[in-house]
């Protein structure tokens, strides 16, 4: 068979299927260096009845044929009776070694080629390569061998590359035909022009874009008829880049039906290779006979890989078969363990008659797992369900979402019958994911709430109940919620929600908010982005008593506020503390101690009960609102009372409760002057004058209470103006 292979009156390379009626034979790669000329010789085809064969020629691409062409041939039989049962083929096998000759321009390299006659006599085999542009660069060692049955012959191809040869990938075709065929197709890369040396020592030359291999182990098999046989399918993705092929066995219409593939279909990415199943079932009544197996994989690159059937007629008279599995769940939750019961139904036939029934072993198999087997004693032409249980915690499951096959086998002697898969399948518990929020972006004002809706997917087969919840970025952090809280989604389903999504009180910004739906198991999570423009409300801090009692009121956000309670609680924490040292109950830093040493005055008589008197007097006091400055809040009177007598004796425990009071207003600062940063830039110039204007003001005033000392008791002295601990700290300050 020969022709021509043209797209817009160009030859092109494309291979080229070759079917004798239905049946594939060959494949053969036109050539575009010859106008697209491609040629094949099948021989030993067998032909059951004489009559008119159309033989057919395709070129695929993609998924499916764009080009065919035909011609038709006359078969008559010799001895005229016509209808004869045709004659065994003997069948042939080549593989080039490598089937990629990686190389440079100017090298000499050698493919191996092996020819095995896997036929039962012996055969001489023509061997011929064709290579289009690549032609000229072969030598084959000889053109013609006899090889013996079940014995294997190599065959040199040498390879001389010229020092002007592009660097390209080259195919090329190796075809023996003898009284049976075959073809094997290799590449000779050239990826480093002008270089020279072995390709064998250079192994970084690069592999075509798209280039496949498949192999076939065995060889041949021999099948009993009613029996089922296997072949392994190697396929290997030998180009640079990942393809996806489709599997499929090219062989007589008749026996189409006896085979299957556990995988039909594979994506391989370059460099990778896995193995297929091949199952073959061969049906009761068949005779003894031979056939061609043609195994073909097609992607991006096609290859074919040749096999043989060989049938033998039963030698025994039982039949055993399997019927279709029935499973009592077929779809469950991954969190729920459970015992799956499986059966299926089993028929055992003694065709001779001999045997009123028989033993018969069962198994059951998940994902080709061995999990269970029984042996049943069968009576002759009955059936009986045979059931199995399984859990779905135990191996292979283990609670693993996914698919499994079920299948059950039932067996006597060398008679072993399948069923077809059935399939369980292991949902992802609690598993649910949000598909879809109405609004991933929208304005607001802090202290508001914003409507939009939530759709979330269970693909549990159970109703899962969704918790909600929003985080904010940034300083909306903690002020941001969602209601509902929760709502429920049906197994299988979708449900859209429509939830508020409250802003809490945040300064103008653009915030992120992290939308969380969680299930027991599972959770997910949607961020939408919230522009926040006005309905700022400036927060009050809440309100501490200080000095056995004086209230210091809310501290204001302003500058001023912040900077006028920091500088009188300092002043006040440094009398106490060094009243306290002086007491032997407070042990303060030497450094702190020579400080205050400096400014020491003498002890005033009669002012231990002069303290108690101004503590007592507070406590006393009914407490009024605060004001929003500390230093508006403060009783002056009792401040000055008490800052009088810092250099009398204080009650020890009273002394301690006013610094514990002091250490707890700390925390209150840290917050406020962190504020006060955030409010700065919005003082004006005459905010700014005004403060500042206060906080002098107040430090004068405690100035002025150091210089007006009180008389004690004993009728000391005065203190100086300007002398005093109270203004000389305050000067420090």
């Amino acid at each position: 068979v020969s022709g021509l292979g043209q797209e817009d009156g160009a030859g092109t390379n494309d291979g080229v299927l070759v079917y004798v009626g239905p049946d594939l034979y060959d494949f053969v790669r036109a050539s575009a260096a010859n106008a697209g000329y491609f040629s094949s010789t099948i021989g030993s085809i067998c032909f059951d009845t004489p009559g008119v064969y159309t033989v057919t020629t395709n070129v695929d691409r993609g998924s499916g044929t764009i080009a065919t062409a035909s011609a038709t041939t006359d078969v008559i039989f010799t001895n005229a009776s016509g209808g004869g049962s045709g004659t065994l083929p003997n069948l042939v096998d080549v593989e080039s070694q490598p089937r990629i000759l990686r190389t440079g321009a100017g090298t000499f390299s050698e493919i191996l080629l092996s020819i095995e006659n896997l036929g039962e006599t012996s055969d001489t085999y023509e061997v011929k390569v064709t290579g289009g542009e690549a032609a000229s660069w072969l030598d084959l060692e000889k053109g013609k061998v006899t090889v013996a049955p079940k014995q294997t012959v190599y065959v040199s191809l040498f390879v001389d590359i010229p020092s002007t040869a592009k660097a390209d990938s080259y195919p090329i075709n190796v075809i023996v035909q003898g009284r049976a065929s075959d073809i094997d197709r290799a590449y000779i890369v050239v990826e480093n022009e002008g270089t020279s040396g072995s390709g064998a020592d250079n192994p970084v030359f690069a592999a075509p874009d798209y280039a496949v291999d498949v192999s076939v182990v065995p060889k041949g098999i021999t099948v009993d008829a009613g029996e089922s046989g296997e072949y392994v399918v190697t396929v290997q993705n030998i180009g640079k880049k990942t393809d996806t092929y489709e599997l499929d066995v090219r062989v007589t219409s008749k026996i189409t039906s006896w085979f299957t593939f556990n995988t039909a279909k594979l994506t391989l990415a370059a460099g990778e290779q896995r193995d297929v199943i091949l199952f073959v079932d061969v049906p009761d009544s068949i005779g003894s006979r031979s056939y061609s197996v043609n195994v073909m994989v097609d992607g991006n690159a096609i290859d074919i890989e040749r096999a043989s059937l060989t049938v033998v007629p039963r030698d025994t008279f039982v039949d055993v078969m399997v019927g279709k599995v029935t499973l009592s769940e077929t779809k469950l939750s991954s969190n729920i363990g459970k015992t799956i019961s499986a059966s299926a139904p089993v028929s055992f036939v003694d065709i001779s008659g001999e045997s009123a029934g028989d033993g018969i072993t069962v198994k059951l198999y998940v994902n080709s797992r061995l999990v269970s087997t029984k042996n049943t004693f069968i009576p002759s032409g009955e059936t009986k369900d045979v059931e199995f249980t399984f859990s779905t915690d135990s191996a292979p499951i283990s609670g693993k979402p996914g698919t499994y096959n079920v299948v059950v086998t039932a067996g006597v002697g060398e008679e072993v019958d399948r069923s077809d898969a059935v399939q369980l399948v292991i949902v992802q518990a609690g598993g649910i994911s949000i598909t879809g929020v109405s609004q991933a972006e929208f304005n607001t004002t802090a202290n508001s709430n914003a409507s939009l809706k939530l759709t979330v997917t269970n693909t549990d087969i159970r109703d899962i109940t969704v918790a909600l919840s929003a985080e904010g970025s940034g300083d909306l952090e903690g002020k941001a919620k969602i209601a509902p809280s929760s709502f429920t989604v049906k197994a299988e389903g979708s449900k859209s929600q429509d939830v508020a999504v409250e802003v809490g009180n945040v300064v103008d910004g653009t915030y992120e908010i992290t939308i969380k739906a969680a299930s027991e198991q599972k959770s997910d999570t949607e961020i939408i982005t919230v522009n926040v423009k006005g309905g700022y409300i400036v927060p009050e801090e809440p309100k501490k008593d200080v000095l056995g009692g004086i209230g210091t009121g809310l501290i204001s956000f302003g500058t001023g506020g912040v900077l006028a309670a920091i500088v009188g609680a300092l002043l006040i924490a440094f009398v106490l503390a060094y009243y306290y040292h002086s007491q032997g109950k407070l042990k303060l830093p030497e450094w702190l101690v020579r400080v205050f040493g400096k400014f020491r005055q003498p002890a005033v008589e009669g002012g231990n009960a002069a303290m108690a008197e101004a503590v007592q007097k507070e406590v006393e006091k009914p407490k009024t609102p605060s004001k929003p400055m500390v230093w508006e809040s403060l009783d002056f009177e009792s401040l000055k009372h008490l800052t009088e007598n810092v250099s009398g004796q204080w009650h020890p425990k009273d002394a301690e409760n006013t610094l514990l009071n002091l250490s707890g207003i700390k925390d209150e600062f840290k917050g406020t002057v962190k504020e006060a940063g955030k409010t700065m830039g919005k003082l004006t110039g005459k905010a700014l004058d005004e403060t500042a204007h206060s906080i002098s003001q107040k430090i004068d005033y405690i100035k002025s209470i150091g210089a007006e000392s009180k008389p004690s008791e004993s009728k000391a002295p005065k203190k100086k103006t300007g002398d005093s601990f109270v203004d000389k700290v305050v000067g420090n300050i």
